[in-house]
């Protein structure tokens, strides 16, 4: 069974099927299942989970005379099919670069043992679920009918042991699910916990940062318009491509490396503008709406960082370890291009077309990819550190 087609079966069959658990006996076998897929999962790394054996009846009723009140009903039945619970994992990176380091832990369960929970001089202070050191799922007892609620920062919003269990599964733990969870509890329905929590979804978030952002406002923008005369431009020859880039390069030698790229807006038309560095030699290439994209053109190995390539027209074009750092691509057309091995740092591709093109062992340090349409691209082996996806569409990307 593949991930998405088990995930949907755990969640459909069993998720929200517990609350017809009466005394929970079926709770173990489905989070089990669910730490299945967690191993299975490509992207993740289950690093402990454990289940302590139950807690005997006799244990329960020496605490309840301890403690002068009665558990409630369903706090035994979870205990006395387990005397806690342990479950941590993380995100990995199949082709993991030597500069993106493992992030901590992405998800823990502590639920302990009921010796543990009530190993404390007040009832006010009993934490179910330690799952953060700085953030912990307290127990808020109603001692009159013998029911407690679950609440993470306010007794005001809390909820029952069993949707609380039904959320660690559906959230696979998550710890930042933690905080939307209470958050959301008169608005957010269990039927949408699969699409909030997917674990897909929840690791694109996590490898590609801000992508669960909203990217700037584009109703204005002229972007096709600009792609289209792009498009319509006068090709270049391989000569002409060969004095582009000998003057490029003693513009660069001469002072003219080093400058940043602003961009202005004009009756929807995206203009760049480089400032910052002088050279009165040579001449910076600027392929601004320029057609560069043609089977005779030798682009791989392209030198040419610090280049004006606002809304290009690159399609299909092989710029296979070119060094292009520093670049303006913003509104460029560059589907199924490739950038193997290319050195792309800093460079801003804001709103360009990107579909399927491949980035694979690619340099992506601080790229900027707001609003970018990223279908189907190929990411694995690249280094993004420090890159940003706002509103940036990242169907089927492979990484």
């Amino acid at each position: 069974m593949c991930h998405n087609n088990w995930e949907k079966y755990i969640i459909t069959k069993h998720y929200f099927s517990i609350q017809s658990f009466l005394n929970m006996k079926n709770y173990l076998s489905v989070f089990r299942e669910m730490v299945r897929f967690l191993e299975a999962h490509p992207k993740v790394i289950v690093e402990y989970f454990n289940i302590f054996p139950p807690v005997s009846q006799t244990i329960i009723k020496t605490i309840e005379e301890k403690i002068g009140h009665k558990i409630s009903t369903d706090f035994k039945d979870f205990f006395s099919i387990c005397n806690g619970l342990e479950l941590g994992w993380k995100f990995k990176l199949e082709y993991t670069p030597k500069s993106m380091s493992q992030r901590h832990l992405y998800s823990t369960i502590k639920i302990p043992s009921l010796e543990a929970l009530f190993d404390t001089s007040s009832l006010d202070t009993l934490v179910f679920d330690a799952f953060s050191l700085e953030e912990q799922i307290r127990i808020k007892p109603f001692l009159s009918n013998y029911q407690w609620q679950l609440y993470l920062q306010s007794p005001a919003q809390s909820t029952d042991l069993v949707t609380y269990l039904s959320f660690l599964i559906a959230s696979h733990g998550s710890i930042q699910a933690r905080s939307t969870f209470f958050n959301s509890l008169d608005r957010l329905k269990p039927a949408q916990w699969q699409s909030v929590w997917n674990i897909d979804l929840m690791a694109l978030h996590h490898f590609f940062p801000q992508s669960n952002e909203v990217g700037g406002s584009t109703s204005s923008l002229k972007t096709a318009n600009m792609q289209q005369n792009a498009e319509k431009a006068i090709r270049y020859t391989p000569t002409q491509l060969d004095e582009i880039v000998e003057k490029h390069h003693h513009f660069l030698s001469t002072g003219g490396a080093g400058g940043r790229w602003k961009t202005f807006h004009v009756s929807g038309l995206i203009f760049g503008v480089y400032t910052g560095a002088k050279s009165s030699e040579g001449q910076q290439a600027n392929f601004e709406q320029k057609r560069l994209s043609d089977s005779s053109l030798d682009t791989i190995g392209l030198l040419l960082p610090f280049t004006n390539f606002c809304a290009l027209y690159g399609k299909y074009q092989d710029f296979s370890e070119a060094d292009l750092r520093y670049s303006l691509f913003t509104d460029a057309m560059l589907e199924k291009a490739i950038f193997a091995d290319a050195n792309l740092e800093y460079c801003d591709f804001s709103r360009a077309n990107l579909r399927g093109v491949s980035f694979m062992n690619a340099n992506l340090k601080g790229v900027d990819f707001e609003n970018c349409d990223l279908t189907g691209a190929d990411f694995r082996g690249a280094n993004w550190k420090g890159a940003k996806f706002p509103g940036a569409i990242l169907d089927k990307i492979i990484y």
